[in-house]
């Protein structure tokens, strides 16, 4: 059977009365015969003209963003997309129950994933959306989910391990590549490591609320790689992103951020010995990871130092008091995590009368 000939038969293409032709349509049935592996392709393609009829519209900014008016018809384009996925599926579900084939079967994981990426695409608040095309997107994905036999959106990704069944994580990011390649990653770092924690929280349990005892998992694994990058990096744009992200790792995991103390105070303090004047935002960032430490670890050290050079003429004043109140800030933790037990010797040195300051703290135990 030929699907193309029976869409042909049924008037159906890439125009935009197709998706609801479609989905009330009662011959549905007819596109899933006694299945055989060579139609996979065919489906495909029938899946991603429909979605095609939903596509974004290219975005060329320098922002990354386009006015509200670029998606006005997306929303509604959307949601007769879904339904006529979901159409779509009901029937793989019937030819599940009635023949469970490995043909069935190996076109579920064909289709599943470009499922799953269009209902995600759609199923959050954004400005292509609203709330009937996410309630259709939201359908898609149960369905998408029921397909596979998973549990969750995390099993659907992540598999199931001891089962030895893979989810369709891998085959997601194969269908995104030709986007996710089509500008350098240079053009967008500063929002790789935020994708990669949204990503996390999907595969994994919050380390927050995943009980006791809390296991190492994913979050670990990455944030160490992340801390050995960042102690190795040398490029100041680099760093003042993985500075600002850093502190996004450590108020996703909570108190489980105390397994990687070591490490992380060595990339504080390196971070902090280096000056990325005029704007300091690397600086500023590790001085917010670092009161975020101390507040959830609250690490109970008597024996510290911590040095901010603010030696630089580029610096206006403004900066400067920023940076020493942060710093202040850092200082009172510590003393509170220690119950006063620590000991504060501050050092001014004035280079010239535009304050051109060195500050260096310096914590010994007290008695």
């Amino acid at each position: 059977m030929d699907v193309a000939n029976f869409l042909q038969e049924m008037r159906i293409g890439d125009a935009a009365g197709s998706c609801s032709v479609l989905a009330t349509a009662e011959l549905l049935d007819r596109l899933f015969p006694e299945l055989d592996a060579d139609l996979r392709g065919q489906y495909l393609g029938l899946v991603n003209s429909f979605i095609r009829h939903a596509a974004l519209p290219p975005c060329d900014t320098d922002s990354g963003t386009l006015c509200a008016k670029s998606y006005a018809d997306i929303p509604a384009r959307a949601q007769a997309v879904s339904v006529v996925l979901l159409a779509l599926s009901v029937q793989i579900q019937k030819a599940l129950e009635d023949q469970n084939s490995p043909a069935v079967r190996s076109l579920v994981r064909t289709l599943a994933p470009t499922f799953c990426i269009f209902s995600i695409t759609h199923l959050q608040e954004q400005p292509w959306t609203n709330a009937a095309s996410r309630r259709s997107a939201r359908e898609l994905l149960t369905s998408a989910v029921g397909l596979t036999g998973s549990r969750s959106v995390q099993e659907l990704l992540s598999g199931k391990p001891e089962e030895e069944q893979k989810g369709v994580l891998g085959p997601v990011l194969d269908t995104l590549q030709p986007e996710l390649t089509k500008h350098h990653i240079l053009t967008s770092y500063h929002v790789v490591l935020p994708c990669l924690l949204d990503l996390l929280s999907v595969l994994e349990k919050s380390p927050v609320h995943s009980g006791l005892p809390r296991k190492p998992n994913r979050f670990d694994d990455v944030l160490r790689h992340v801390l050995t990058y960042m102690e190795m990096e040398h490029k100041l744009d680099l760093r003042c992103v993985y500075a600002k992200n850093v502190v996004l790792f450590i108020e996703r995991m909570g108190i489980v951020i105390v397994r990687h103390l070591k490490r992380l105070e060595r990339v504080i303090v390196g971070y902090l010995e280096v000056s990325d004047a005029p704007e300091e935002k690397a600086r500023l960032s590790i001085l917010d990871a670092l009161q975020k430490t101390l507040q959830i670890a609250w690490p109970r050290s008597e024996s510290s130092e911590v040095l901010v050079d603010v030696s630089s003429e580029s610096l206006p004043t403004q900066l400067k008091e920023q940076l020493m109140t942060q710093a202040s800030h850092c200082l009172l933790l510590l003393d509170h995590c220690s119950k006063g037990k620590l000991q504060v010797r501050m050092t001014i040195v004035i280079f010239s009368i535009d304050f051109l300051w060195l500050y260096k703290e310096e914590f010994q135990p007290k008695g």
